[in-house]
């Protein structure tokens, strides 16, 4: 008897009237798609011949949209206009980018949507497609198993073609990769978020992802999320799902927790509760928020007068009370492990945190030079400031960044600054790269400052950096066990996206092909990864 309690609550019944004056009634699950139930009525036999489109109230249904979107119920009726697009044999089509470069494909109408998508890819020589109809239907859109004759295209159609940005996201021990508005494929130790489990169908129509070391969390284009990893540290948002719309922002704390921002100014949070998956005890202050910033187990939430509200750990920087008056016109936040530090009115710096070990908290030394700042950057247990003149300033554990005298006169015109654990590299404006701290985790770049020009972009694990070029090749230092090494089969290569996890680097790559070093190692076809 559960089974069947289940089954009903689960599962709808369509009445689908047929052009022949016959009524069909079909039965799915809710969450299926307009463009499934066509395939069912195929697969039972009762549409022959051509496909139908179906409508409701004279309204034409998006064979993309779910049946609940579509503003159907258990029970509802909807009616069938047969079309001409062909159930069966073969269509031909063009596929034409905006630059007005085009293809012929030719596929059978059975062929699932993902086919014709890697065919026109691989004709047009480029890596990621988003293929759109001429009745304005973007083919990602509908499950990408589903047959091409649910698309509705006919003989002598076109489909424009838009390359798509290509996004990675990491873990501690996963990544995620996406094409902007597509579809996430993830990879790496399962438990850290690299199955996506249960929520595979819902990873369609990405904009952003977000991780943090155990769980990741999805912004999808109507502003809803999905989560996945391990469960108790954000993977399993399902007690504020009903909360998780029109999303704009999330967050993610290190040690296991997301903070959302709404649109609507409001903050919706998950995860382990000590560590910021709890805001209940300030809820009624998280209005109006601007954006929010953690450290490893605290959050804090600028909101539009300035003002700045906190939550997570005690001893990570949830405690503001001995410098609450100082945080006046809140501009920027920044966490290192246990400490946060912020920018206020006219570019000056207030620090708070744990205090008994140096992660940064105290700034007495350099407070004086803490002026006009317009950027800062953590590492586990240390700061950098970077001013509007493009110096720089640090604090915190010598050992661990907070020290940069050495290289200090060098230090001029910065324009970004990345972290490892215990060591800083700051990307000049002549693109070359000062780096200091930790000389085995990355602080050390003597053995490659030769190679250090026309830096576009760093980035970091743990224990070691990569340097994007303006020519697309990488150039790595640090720790070879957590990606200071790349290996000589990679080179070289045309790198698209970069990202990084606690111990591995991976590249998105001109080809279509993801490669990852350090701790994870591999290289593979994107259309390879389950």
């Amino acid at each position: 008897m559960a089974s069947d309690s289940s089954d009903n609550r689960n599962h709808w019944t369509i009445n689908v009237l047929l052009p022949t004056g016959r009524c069909e009634a079909v039965r799915l699950p809710g969450s299926a798609s307009v463009g499934e139930l066509l395939v069912q009525l195929v697969a039972s036999g009762a549409v022959t011949g051509h496909a139908l489109r179906l409508a409701r109230a004279g309204a034409n249904l998006d064979p993309a949209a779910s049946l609940e979107s579509a503003g159907l119920g258990d029970g509802d009726t909807v009616s069938g206009a047969k079309t001409s697009t062909a159930l069966h044999g073969a269509v031909s089509f063009e596929v034409v980018l905006p630059s007005g470069r085009s293809a012929k494909l030719k596929a059978n109408q059975e062929g699932s949507i993902e086919q014709v998508r890697q065919e026109a890819q691989k004709i047009l020589g480029e890596a990621f497609l988003k293929l759109v109809t001429d009745g304005g239907l973007p083919l990602d859109s509908l499950d990408p198993k589903l047959p091409l004759y649910t698309a509705g295209l006919k003989d002598d159609d076109s489909l424009t073609a838009i390359a798509q940005p290509v996004r990675l996201a990491a873990s501690s021990r996963a990544f995620a990769f996406w094409p902007l508005g597509g579809q996430v494929v993830t990879w790496g130790d399962p438990k850290m978020g690299g199955d996506t489990g249960s929520v595979r169908d819902q990873l369609r129509c990405v904009q952003q992802v977000e991780a943090n070391r155990h769980a990741f969390a999805a912004i999808r284009t109507d502003g809803s999320v999905a989560t996945w990893g391990n469960k108790s540290s954000g993977g399993d948002s399902s007690r504020v799902q009903d909360q998780l719309k029109e999303v704009v922002q999330i967050c993610a704390v290190d040690d296991g927790a997301f903070a959302a921002l709404l649109a609507d100014g409001h903050v919706v949070t998950w995860g382990q509760p000590s560590f910021g998956g709890d805001s209940s005890s300030v809820q009624d202050q998280l209005k109006e928020v601007k954006e929010i910033r953690a450290t490893a187990q605290a959050c804090a939430a600028i909101r539009a007068d300035g003002t700045l509200i906190t939550w997570g750990h005690l001893d990570a920087g949830r405690d503001i009370r001995q410098v609450q008056g100082k945080l006046v016109q809140v501009q920027q936040v920044c966490g290192s492990q246990r400490a946060f530090a912020a920018i206020v009115k006219d570019g000056d710096v207030v620090t708070w945190g744990k205090e008994d070990v140096d992660f940064g908290a105290d700034s007495g030394s350099v407070q004086d030079q803490l002026k006009q700042v317009r950027q800062l950057t953590s590492s586990l247990r240390a700061f950098c400031a970077i001013k509007a003149d493009g110096s720089v300033v640090t604090w915190g554990d010598p050992a661990w960044g907070g020290d940069s005298s050495k290289v200090q006169d060098q230090l001029r015109d910065v324009q970004r600054v990345t972290a490892s654990s215990r060591a800083f590299a700051a990307l000049l404006k002549n693109g070359t790269v000062v780096t200091w701290g930790d000389a085995k985790c990355g602080g050390d770049s003597s053995q490659v400052s030769d190679r250090l020009r026309n830096v576009q972009q760093l980035h970091s694990t743990n224990g070691a950096f990569v340097a994007l070029l303006a020519d697309g090749s990488v150039v790595t230092w640090g720790d070879p066990a957590v990606g200071g090494q790349l290996p000589q089969e990679y080179e070289p290569m045309q790198v698209q996206e970069l990202t990084a996890s606690m111990d591995s680097f991976a590249a998105v790559l001109a080809t279509g092909a993801v490669i990852s070093w350090g701790k994870e190692a591999m290289k593979v076809d994107i259309h390879d990864i389950p």
